[in-house]
């Protein structure tokens, strides 16, 4: 059952996702500002919908170790 989320996007979806982490990454560590941020999503990503996040928090982001698990 493992990544099975994964066999129902399409690849460009998988596109997307990467470009999303992207740009949380360099806004997260402060190499881009927040209108950079946005500009990169209006032009680059586009429209997202709930199962990007959930597929990028589940498969693409690393955890901290430091970090609270529920």
């Amino acid at each position: 059952m493992a990544n099975k989320m994964k066999e129902f996007l399409p690849k460009i979806e998988m596109e997307k996702m990467q470009a999303l982490q992207e740009v949380e990454e360099k806004y997260e560590t402060g190499l881009i500002t927040l209108e950079e941020a946005r500009e990169v999503m209006r032009t680059k990503v586009g429209t997202i919908r709930p199962y990007h996040i959930a597929y990028m928090e589940q498969n693409l982001k690393t955890g901290d170790e430091d970090e609270c698990i529920r």
